[in-house]
Protein backbone atom coordinates (compact mmCIF):
# COMPACT_ATOMS: atom_id res chain seq x y z
CA UNK A 1 0.00 0.00 0.00
CA UNK A 2 0.99 3.80 -0.78
CA UNK A 3 -0.65 6.62 1.25
CA UNK A 4 0.02 10.10 0.59
CA UNK A 5 -1.02 12.52 3.84
CA UNK A 6 -1.29 15.61 2.98
CA UNK A 7 1.07 16.41 0.34
CA UNK A 8 1.75 19.47 -1.52
CA UNK A 9 3.98 20.39 -3.97
CA UNK A 10 4.84 23.41 -6.50
CA UNK A 11 7.66 23.12 -9.08
CA UNK A 12 8.27 26.98 -8.76
CA UNK A 13 7.60 27.61 -5.32
CA UNK A 14 4.24 29.69 -6.69
CA UNK A 15 1.84 27.23 -8.31
CA UNK A 16 0.96 24.52 -6.50
CA UNK A 17 0.49 21.13 -8.66
CA UNK A 18 -1.00 19.40 -5.31
CA UNK A 19 -2.22 20.68 -2.21
CA UNK A 20 -2.84 18.69 0.38
CA UNK A 21 -3.56 15.56 -1.20
CA UNK A 22 -4.19 12.71 1.41
CA UNK A 23 -5.16 8.98 -0.81
CA UNK A 24 -4.68 5.59 -0.09
CA UNK A 25 -4.30 3.22 -2.78
CA UNK A 26 -3.40 -0.66 -2.06
CA UNK A 27 -3.30 -3.81 -4.30
CA UNK A 28 -4.36 -4.62 -7.50
CA UNK A 29 -4.66 -2.14 -10.93
CA UNK A 30 -5.32 1.82 -10.29
CA UNK A 31 -5.33 4.18 -13.08
CA UNK A 32 -4.53 7.67 -12.45
CA UNK A 33 -6.47 9.66 -15.28
CA UNK A 34 -7.18 13.37 -15.76
CA UNK A 35 -6.76 15.44 -18.77
CA UNK A 36 -3.26 16.86 -19.85
CA UNK A 37 -1.23 19.19 -17.03
CA UNK A 38 -3.67 18.29 -14.23
CA UNK A 39 -0.89 16.83 -11.62
CA UNK A 40 -0.86 12.63 -13.06
CA UNK A 41 3.02 12.39 -13.72
CA UNK A 42 4.03 14.43 -10.37
CA UNK A 43 2.08 12.27 -8.61
CA UNK A 44 3.75 9.25 -9.57
CA UNK A 45 6.88 10.95 -9.43
CA UNK A 46 6.04 11.78 -5.75
CA UNK A 47 5.17 8.34 -4.97
CA UNK A 48 8.23 7.20 -6.83
CA UNK A 49 10.86 9.35 -4.68
CA UNK A 50 11.72 11.01 -7.40
CA UNK A 51 10.06 14.48 -6.54
CA UNK A 52 10.20 15.24 -2.43
CA UNK A 53 7.02 16.76 -1.21
CA UNK A 54 7.25 20.52 0.07
CA UNK A 55 5.18 19.12 3.12
CA UNK A 56 3.25 16.01 3.81
CA UNK A 57 4.41 12.73 4.11
CA UNK A 58 4.46 9.65 1.71
CA UNK A 59 4.64 6.00 3.32
CA UNK A 60 5.20 2.82 1.33
CA UNK A 61 4.12 -0.39 2.98
CA UNK A 62 4.26 1.51 6.38
CA UNK A 63 7.30 3.05 5.46
CA UNK A 64 7.86 6.37 5.55
CA UNK A 65 9.63 7.71 1.73
CA UNK A 66 12.07 10.37 2.97
CA UNK A 67 12.75 8.81 6.27
CA UNK A 68 13.20 4.96 5.63
CA UNK A 69 14.02 5.73 2.47
CA UNK A 70 16.11 2.22 2.28
CA UNK A 71 12.82 -0.31 3.38
CA UNK A 72 10.55 2.06 1.74
CA UNK A 73 12.16 2.25 -1.79
CA UNK A 74 13.17 -1.63 -2.03
CA UNK A 75 9.02 -2.31 -2.04
CA UNK A 76 9.13 0.35 -5.49
CA UNK A 77 9.42 0.46 -9.22
CA UNK A 78 9.47 3.24 -11.64
CA UNK A 79 9.05 3.32 -15.17
CA UNK A 80 9.14 7.45 -16.37
CA UNK A 81 7.21 8.03 -19.91
CA UNK A 82 10.45 9.62 -20.59
CA UNK A 83 13.26 6.79 -20.21
CA UNK A 84 15.83 8.47 -17.71
CA UNK A 85 18.96 6.13 -17.22
CA UNK A 86 22.28 7.69 -16.29
CA UNK A 87 24.47 7.28 -19.67
CA UNK A 88 27.41 7.10 -17.89
CA UNK A 89 27.58 3.01 -17.56
CA UNK A 90 26.84 -0.24 -19.21
CA UNK A 91 23.49 -1.40 -19.14
CA UNK A 92 24.60 -4.50 -17.50
CA UNK A 93 26.03 -2.46 -14.72
CA UNK A 94 22.81 -0.83 -14.22
CA UNK A 95 20.64 -3.82 -14.02
CA UNK A 96 23.31 -5.42 -11.56
CA UNK A 97 23.02 -2.40 -9.38
CA UNK A 98 19.31 -2.93 -9.26
CA UNK A 99 19.75 -6.68 -8.26
CA UNK A 100 21.98 -5.20 -5.13
CA UNK A 101 19.22 -2.87 -4.44
CA UNK A 102 16.67 -5.28 -4.27
CA UNK A 103 18.76 -8.08 -2.69
CA UNK A 104 18.71 -10.15 -5.58
CA UNK A 105 21.14 -13.01 -7.60
CA UNK A 106 23.18 -10.75 -9.41
CA UNK A 107 22.53 -13.85 -12.38
CA UNK A 108 18.76 -11.81 -12.62
CA UNK A 109 20.53 -9.11 -13.99
CA UNK A 110 20.83 -10.67 -17.68
CA UNK A 111 17.54 -12.84 -17.06
CA UNK A 112 15.52 -9.46 -16.69
CA UNK A 113 16.58 -8.17 -19.67
CA UNK A 114 16.70 -11.33 -21.71
CA UNK A 115 12.96 -11.01 -20.99
CA UNK A 116 12.50 -7.91 -22.84
CA UNK A 117 15.07 -8.79 -25.71
CA UNK A 118 17.95 -7.33 -24.76
CA UNK A 119 19.84 -10.14 -24.12
CA UNK A 120 22.68 -9.12 -26.57
CA UNK A 121 22.88 -5.00 -25.02
CA UNK A 122 23.85 -6.08 -21.49
CA UNK A 123 27.80 -4.84 -22.52
CA UNK A 124 26.50 -1.81 -24.05
CA UNK A 125 26.75 1.64 -22.92
CA UNK A 126 23.48 3.37 -22.14
CA UNK A 127 23.96 6.59 -23.95
CA UNK A 128 24.51 4.25 -27.29
CA UNK A 129 20.71 2.90 -26.79
CA UNK A 130 17.64 3.49 -28.08
CA UNK A 131 14.63 5.62 -26.80
CA UNK A 132 12.92 2.37 -27.05
CA UNK A 133 15.71 0.46 -25.45
CA UNK A 134 15.88 2.42 -22.70
CA UNK A 135 12.63 2.00 -22.43
CA UNK A 136 12.76 -1.62 -22.41
CA UNK A 137 16.16 -1.56 -20.24
CA UNK A 138 13.67 0.36 -17.31
CA UNK A 139 11.01 -2.66 -17.85
CA UNK A 140 13.12 -5.15 -17.02
CA UNK A 141 14.37 -3.26 -14.08
CA UNK A 142 11.37 -3.42 -12.85
CA UNK A 143 11.14 -7.09 -12.70
CA UNK A 144 13.81 -7.68 -10.76
CA UNK A 145 12.83 -8.11 -6.70
CA UNK A 146 9.19 -8.80 -7.71
CA UNK A 147 8.25 -5.10 -6.45
CA UNK A 148 5.40 -4.81 -4.23
CA UNK A 149 4.42 -1.37 -5.53
CA UNK A 150 4.46 -0.71 -9.79
CA UNK A 151 4.52 2.94 -10.91
CA UNK A 152 3.98 2.85 -14.53
CA UNK A 153 3.86 6.52 -16.70
CA UNK A 154 2.20 5.62 -19.88
CA UNK A 155 3.89 1.90 -20.43
CA UNK A 156 2.28 0.57 -23.67
CA UNK A 157 3.82 3.89 -25.86
CA UNK A 158 6.39 3.62 -28.16
CA UNK A 159 6.30 -0.53 -27.99
CA UNK A 160 5.86 -3.13 -30.62
CA UNK A 161 2.68 -5.45 -30.60
CA UNK A 162 4.95 -8.38 -29.20
CA UNK A 163 6.56 -6.36 -26.38
CA UNK A 164 3.27 -4.76 -25.64
CA UNK A 165 1.56 -7.67 -24.99
CA UNK A 166 4.60 -9.01 -22.74
CA UNK A 167 3.75 -5.93 -20.99
CA UNK A 168 -0.01 -6.36 -20.72
CA UNK A 169 0.88 -9.69 -19.22
CA UNK A 170 3.70 -8.97 -16.66
CA UNK A 171 1.23 -6.39 -15.42
CA UNK A 172 -2.17 -8.61 -15.44
CA UNK A 173 0.77 -11.20 -13.57
CA UNK A 174 1.75 -8.90 -10.50
CA UNK A 175 -1.81 -7.66 -10.27
CA UNK A 176 -3.00 -11.07 -9.72
CA UNK A 177 -0.11 -11.86 -7.18
CA UNK A 178 -1.37 -9.31 -4.74
CA UNK A 179 0.90 -5.95 -6.16
CA UNK A 180 -0.11 -2.32 -6.44
CA UNK A 181 0.07 -1.53 -10.19
CA UNK A 182 -0.52 2.44 -10.45
CA UNK A 183 -0.23 3.23 -14.05
CA UNK A 184 -0.41 6.83 -15.56
CA UNK A 185 -1.83 6.15 -19.73
CA UNK A 186 -4.23 7.48 -22.52
CA UNK A 187 -4.86 3.75 -23.57
CA UNK A 188 -7.59 2.95 -21.23
CA UNK A 189 -9.19 0.01 -23.17
CA UNK A 190 -6.55 -2.62 -22.36
CA UNK A 191 -7.21 -1.79 -18.91
CA UNK A 192 -10.74 -1.83 -18.41
CA UNK A 193 -11.70 -5.12 -17.26
CA UNK A 194 -9.33 -5.04 -14.32
CA UNK A 195 -8.82 -1.97 -12.96
CA UNK A 196 -10.05 -2.54 -9.60
CA UNK A 197 -10.41 1.83 -9.34
CA UNK A 198 -9.20 4.95 -10.37
CA UNK A 199 -7.10 8.07 -9.39
CA UNK A 200 -9.60 11.28 -10.59
CA UNK A 201 -8.98 14.77 -9.93
CA UNK A 202 -11.67 16.89 -8.24
CA UNK A 203 -11.96 20.05 -6.93
CA UNK A 204 -7.94 19.90 -7.57
CA UNK A 205 -7.15 17.16 -5.11
CA UNK A 206 -6.65 13.60 -6.43
CA UNK A 207 -9.75 11.44 -5.30
CA UNK A 208 -10.23 7.42 -5.50
CA UNK A 209 -13.10 6.38 -7.46
CA UNK A 210 -14.32 2.82 -7.18
CA UNK A 211 -15.50 1.22 -10.20
CA UNK A 212 -18.97 -0.28 -11.60
CA UNK A 213 -19.00 -3.76 -12.01
CA UNK A 214 -20.69 -3.90 -15.45
CA UNK A 215 -17.98 -2.98 -18.10
CA UNK A 216 -19.92 -0.66 -20.56
CA UNK A 217 -20.23 1.32 -17.07
CA UNK A 218 -16.73 0.65 -16.08
CA UNK A 219 -15.17 1.83 -20.04
CA UNK A 220 -18.07 5.27 -19.60
CA UNK A 221 -16.67 5.92 -16.38
CA UNK A 222 -12.80 5.84 -17.09
CA UNK A 223 -13.33 7.65 -20.25
CA UNK A 224 -15.08 10.79 -18.48
CA UNK A 225 -12.34 10.67 -15.77
CA UNK A 226 -9.84 10.65 -17.90
CA UNK A 227 -11.63 13.65 -19.70
CA UNK A 228 -11.58 15.53 -16.50
CA UNK A 229 -15.51 15.08 -15.81
CA UNK A 230 -16.99 14.86 -12.49
CA UNK A 231 -18.05 11.29 -11.81
CA UNK A 232 -21.21 9.58 -10.85
CA UNK A 233 -22.51 6.12 -10.41
CA UNK A 234 -25.09 5.48 -12.41
CA UNK A 235 -27.87 2.76 -12.89
CA UNK A 236 -28.56 1.36 -16.13
CA UNK A 237 -31.46 3.72 -16.94
CA UNK A 238 -30.18 6.32 -18.18
CA UNK A 239 -29.87 9.72 -15.95
CA UNK A 240 -31.22 7.77 -12.79
CA UNK A 241 -28.62 8.70 -10.25
CA UNK A 242 -28.24 6.24 -7.46
CA UNK A 243 -28.74 7.70 -3.33
CA UNK A 244 -25.94 5.45 -2.90
CA UNK A 245 -22.40 6.78 -2.37
CA UNK A 246 -19.37 4.23 -1.61
CA UNK A 247 -15.95 5.25 -1.13
CA UNK A 248 -13.19 2.73 -0.80
CA UNK A 249 -11.16 3.89 2.23
CA UNK A 250 -8.20 1.07 2.70
CA UNK A 251 -8.16 -1.92 0.69
CA UNK A 252 -11.01 -4.27 2.90
CA UNK A 253 -12.42 -1.26 4.40
CA UNK A 254 -15.64 0.84 2.83
CA UNK A 255 -17.75 3.58 3.86
CA UNK A 256 -21.01 4.04 2.14
CA UNK A 257 -23.99 6.51 2.69
CA UNK A 258 -27.72 6.72 1.95
CA UNK A 259 -30.99 9.06 3.07
CA UNK A 260 -31.66 7.76 6.09
CA UNK A 261 -35.73 6.76 5.79
CA UNK A 262 -36.59 8.45 9.63
CA UNK A 263 -34.84 11.82 8.64
CA UNK A 264 -37.07 14.54 8.05
CA UNK A 265 -36.21 18.65 7.60
CA UNK A 266 -36.71 19.67 11.55
CA UNK A 267 -34.05 16.77 12.54
CA UNK A 268 -31.49 19.07 10.12
CA UNK A 269 -32.09 22.07 12.74
CA UNK A 270 -28.70 22.88 14.55
CA UNK A 271 -27.62 20.29 17.06
CA UNK A 272 -29.46 17.67 15.05
CA UNK A 273 -28.21 14.93 11.96
CA UNK A 274 -28.15 15.33 8.54
CA UNK A 275 -29.81 13.09 5.88
CA UNK A 276 -27.34 11.18 5.16
CA UNK A 277 -26.00 8.47 7.14
CA UNK A 278 -22.80 6.37 6.91
CA UNK A 279 -22.44 2.44 7.37
CA UNK A 280 -18.92 0.66 7.01
CA UNK A 281 -17.99 -2.45 5.61
CA UNK A 282 -14.93 -4.49 6.37
CA UNK A 283 -13.24 -7.48 5.06
CA UNK A 284 -10.20 -8.31 7.13
CA UNK A 285 -7.14 -10.02 5.48
CA UNK A 286 -7.38 -13.39 6.94
CA UNK A 287 -9.70 -15.21 4.45
CA UNK A 288 -10.73 -17.44 7.72
CA UNK A 289 -13.08 -14.43 8.94
CA UNK A 290 -16.40 -13.16 7.77
CA UNK A 291 -17.45 -10.44 5.61
CA UNK A 292 -18.48 -7.14 8.97
CA UNK A 293 -20.69 -4.74 8.54
CA UNK A 294 -21.36 -2.14 10.72
CA UNK A 295 -24.43 -0.64 11.59
CA UNK A 296 -25.60 -1.34 7.86
CA UNK A 297 -28.37 0.65 5.95
CA UNK A 298 -29.30 -0.89 2.93
CA UNK A 299 -31.33 1.24 -0.02
CA UNK A 300 -35.02 0.90 0.19
CA UNK A 301 -37.16 -1.26 -1.66
CA UNK A 302 -37.36 0.43 -5.07
CA UNK A 303 -34.50 2.56 -4.73
CA UNK A 304 -32.20 2.59 -8.29
CA UNK A 305 -29.48 1.14 -6.04
CA UNK A 306 -31.07 -1.62 -4.82
CA UNK A 307 -30.43 -4.36 -7.29
CA UNK A 308 -26.80 -3.24 -7.57
CA UNK A 309 -26.33 -2.95 -3.46
CA UNK A 310 -27.45 -6.63 -3.14
CA UNK A 311 -25.38 -7.90 -5.85
CA UNK A 312 -22.25 -6.74 -4.48
CA UNK A 313 -22.64 -7.68 -1.02
CA UNK A 314 -24.03 -11.38 -2.25
CA UNK A 315 -20.35 -11.31 -4.07
CA UNK A 316 -18.94 -10.29 -0.86
CA UNK A 317 -20.48 -12.27 0.97
CA UNK A 318 -20.49 -15.72 -1.06
CA UNK A 319 -16.62 -14.52 -1.24
CA UNK A 320 -15.76 -14.96 2.51
CA UNK A 321 -18.34 -17.51 2.98
CA UNK A 322 -20.21 -15.76 6.37
CA UNK A 323 -21.50 -12.17 7.00
CA UNK A 324 -21.29 -10.88 10.74
CA UNK A 325 -23.54 -8.13 11.75
CA UNK A 326 -21.94 -5.55 14.52
CA UNK A 327 -24.31 -2.90 15.59
CA UNK A 328 -23.24 0.24 17.22
CA UNK A 329 -26.52 1.20 19.47
CA UNK A 330 -29.67 -0.10 19.23
CA UNK A 331 -31.52 2.34 17.10
CA UNK A 332 -28.91 1.57 14.33
CA UNK A 333 -30.25 -1.54 13.69
CA UNK A 334 -31.41 -0.54 10.46
CA UNK A 335 -31.06 -3.43 7.98
CA UNK A 336 -29.55 -5.66 10.25
CA UNK A 337 -32.68 -8.48 10.32
CA UNK A 338 -32.93 -8.70 6.24
CA UNK A 339 -29.21 -9.19 6.04
CA UNK A 340 -29.30 -11.90 8.73
CA UNK A 341 -32.50 -13.75 6.95
CA UNK A 342 -30.75 -13.48 3.47
CA UNK A 343 -27.71 -14.97 4.26
CA UNK A 344 -28.02 -17.19 7.33
CA UNK A 345 -29.38 -19.97 5.61
CA UNK A 346 -26.57 -20.34 3.08
CA UNK A 347 -23.76 -18.88 4.54
CA UNK A 348 -24.12 -18.21 7.94
CA UNK A 349 -24.92 -14.49 9.59
CA UNK A 350 -24.39 -13.22 12.83
CA UNK A 351 -25.64 -10.09 14.31
CA UNK A 352 -23.61 -9.09 17.40
CA UNK A 353 -24.59 -6.05 19.94
CA UNK A 354 -24.55 -4.92 23.39
CA UNK A 355 -26.37 -7.19 25.68
CA UNK A 356 -28.43 -4.56 26.86
CA UNK A 357 -30.08 -3.54 23.36
CA UNK A 358 -31.94 -7.29 23.06
CA UNK A 359 -34.12 -5.71 25.35
CA UNK A 360 -34.73 -2.92 22.67
CA UNK A 361 -35.05 -4.06 19.53
CA UNK A 362 -37.45 -6.20 17.62
CA UNK A 363 -34.42 -7.91 15.60
CA UNK A 364 -32.69 -11.75 16.72
CA UNK A 365 -29.27 -10.56 18.13
CA UNK A 366 -27.41 -13.60 18.11
CA UNK A 367 -24.32 -12.86 19.92
CA UNK A 368 -22.97 -10.35 22.47
CA UNK A 369 -20.30 -8.74 23.21
CA UNK A 370 -19.52 -9.66 26.64
CA UNK A 371 -19.49 -13.17 25.78
CA UNK A 372 -16.74 -12.47 23.58
CA UNK A 373 -12.87 -13.04 24.03
CA UNK A 374 -12.08 -12.20 20.29
CA UNK A 375 -15.28 -10.52 18.12
CA UNK A 376 -14.61 -11.76 14.33
CA UNK A 377 -12.03 -9.86 12.55
CA UNK A 378 -9.97 -8.67 15.55
CA UNK A 379 -12.11 -6.21 16.40
CA UNK A 380 -12.60 -4.95 19.61
CA UNK A 381 -15.87 -3.38 21.58
CA UNK A 382 -15.51 -0.55 23.99
CA UNK A 383 -18.74 0.24 25.10
CA UNK A 384 -19.89 4.00 25.85
CA UNK A 385 -21.18 4.83 29.53
CA UNK A 386 -23.80 8.35 29.70
CA UNK A 387 -25.11 8.82 26.42
CA UNK A 388 -27.66 5.99 25.23
CA UNK A 389 -27.90 2.22 26.98
CA UNK A 390 -26.24 0.04 24.63
CA UNK A 391 -23.97 2.35 22.72
CA UNK A 392 -20.55 0.91 21.91
CA UNK A 393 -17.79 2.05 19.59
CA UNK A 394 -15.37 -0.64 17.68
CA UNK A 395 -12.41 -0.28 16.66
CA UNK A 396 -10.25 -1.77 13.65
CA UNK A 397 -6.78 -2.25 14.42
CA UNK A 398 -5.94 -3.34 11.29
CA UNK A 399 -6.79 -0.24 9.99
CA UNK A 400 -6.55 2.13 12.94
CA UNK A 401 -10.44 2.95 12.52
CA UNK A 402 -12.81 4.17 14.94
CA UNK A 403 -16.67 2.80 13.59
CA UNK A 404 -19.00 5.15 15.82
CA UNK A 405 -23.04 5.51 16.02
CA UNK A 406 -23.91 8.49 17.87
CA UNK A 407 -21.45 9.09 20.23
CA UNK A 408 -19.30 11.33 18.38
CA UNK A 409 -20.77 13.81 15.35
CA UNK A 410 -18.55 14.62 12.04
CA UNK A 411 -18.40 18.45 12.08
CA UNK A 412 -16.57 18.64 8.89
CA UNK A 413 -12.83 19.85 8.07
CA UNK A 414 -11.24 17.18 10.16
CA UNK A 415 -13.43 17.81 13.10
CA UNK A 416 -15.34 16.15 15.68
CA UNK A 417 -17.88 17.19 18.17
CA UNK A 418 -19.67 14.91 21.54
CA UNK A 419 -23.70 15.06 20.81
CA UNK A 420 -25.64 17.17 22.98
CA UNK A 421 -27.06 16.44 26.23
CA UNK A 422 -30.59 15.94 24.36
CA UNK A 423 -29.24 12.99 22.58
CA UNK A 424 -28.70 11.14 26.08
CA UNK A 425 -31.25 9.65 27.69
CA UNK A 426 -33.86 12.51 28.95
CA UNK A 427 -34.04 11.40 32.48
CA UNK A 428 -32.77 12.93 35.49
CA UNK A 429 -30.71 10.04 35.88
CA UNK A 430 -29.79 9.66 32.22
CA UNK A 431 -28.84 13.98 31.97
CA UNK A 432 -26.51 13.53 35.28
CA UNK A 433 -24.37 10.37 33.55
CA UNK A 434 -24.42 12.31 30.22
CA UNK A 435 -22.92 15.22 32.34
CA UNK A 436 -20.55 13.10 34.93
CA UNK A 437 -19.59 9.58 32.74
CA UNK A 438 -19.84 10.49 29.28
CA UNK A 439 -17.22 12.29 28.05
CA UNK A 440 -15.17 10.24 30.90
CA UNK A 441 -15.82 7.13 28.56
CA UNK A 442 -15.24 8.22 25.64
CA UNK A 443 -11.42 9.11 27.12
CA UNK A 444 -10.63 5.72 27.34
CA UNK A 445 -10.71 5.49 23.65
CA UNK A 446 -7.12 8.04 23.64
CA UNK A 447 -5.41 4.83 24.24
CA UNK A 448 -6.08 2.94 21.42
CA UNK A 449 -4.44 3.53 18.25
CA UNK A 450 -6.35 5.80 15.82
CA UNK A 451 -5.97 7.55 12.30
CA UNK A 452 -9.70 7.10 11.10
CA UNK A 453 -13.09 7.89 12.64
CA UNK A 454 -15.69 7.15 10.92
CA UNK A 455 -18.81 8.30 11.94
CA UNK A 456 -22.46 7.45 11.06
CA UNK A 457 -23.58 11.28 11.46
CA UNK A 458 -21.85 13.77 9.78
CA UNK A 459 -18.62 13.77 7.94
CA UNK A 460 -15.70 10.90 8.44
CA UNK A 461 -12.37 12.12 9.89
CA UNK A 462 -9.63 10.38 7.63
CA UNK A 463 -6.53 11.65 9.28
CA UNK A 464 -4.86 12.43 13.03
CA UNK A 465 -8.19 10.87 14.41
CA UNK A 466 -6.62 10.57 17.71
CA UNK A 467 -6.39 14.75 17.61
CA UNK A 468 -9.29 15.30 16.34
CA UNK A 469 -11.15 13.00 19.24
CA UNK A 470 -8.77 14.76 21.66
CA UNK A 471 -9.85 18.20 20.67
CA UNK A 472 -13.72 16.93 20.87
CA UNK A 473 -13.65 15.89 24.44
CA UNK A 474 -12.28 19.79 25.19
CA UNK A 475 -14.86 21.31 22.29
CA UNK A 476 -18.95 22.33 23.32
CA UNK A 477 -20.83 19.68 22.20
CA UNK A 478 -22.20 19.37 18.91
CA UNK A 479 -24.69 22.04 18.25
CA UNK A 480 -23.39 24.77 21.09
CA UNK A 481 -20.88 25.69 18.78
CA UNK A 482 -21.56 29.02 17.09
CA UNK A 483 -23.41 28.24 13.43
CA UNK A 484 -22.02 24.61 12.94
CA UNK A 485 -23.08 22.94 9.53
CA UNK A 486 -24.94 20.53 9.04
CA UNK A 487 -23.68 17.43 7.51
CA UNK A 488 -25.34 15.81 4.81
Amino acid sequence: MIRLNEVTFSYDGARRVLDGASLEIGAGLTLVLGPNGCGKTTLLRLAAGVERPDSGTIEVEGNELWKDEVRARRALAYVPEQPDITPFASLGEVMRLVCRLRGEPIQRAAEALGEVGLHDHERAGVRQLSSGQRRRALLAAARIGRPRIILLDEPLEALDRAMREQVLAWIEGRRSEGAAVILVTHQIEPFVAATERAVAWRGGRPAVVPMPQGAPERRACLERLARGEEWQEKTGREGDTMNLKAQQLKPGLWRWTLPHPDWTPDRGKPGGWGQMVGCVSYEPSDGAEPFILFDPLAPAPGDAAEGPFWKALDADVERRGAVAVFLANYFHQRSAQPIRDRYRSRHGADVWAHTDARSHVPIEITRTIESAARLPGGVTAHPIDGLMEAEVVYHIPEHRALVVADALIGAGEGRLRVPPPRWAEETEEGQRRYHEEFRASLRALLALPVDMVLVSHGEPVFTDGDRALREALEAPAWGDEPAPAIPG
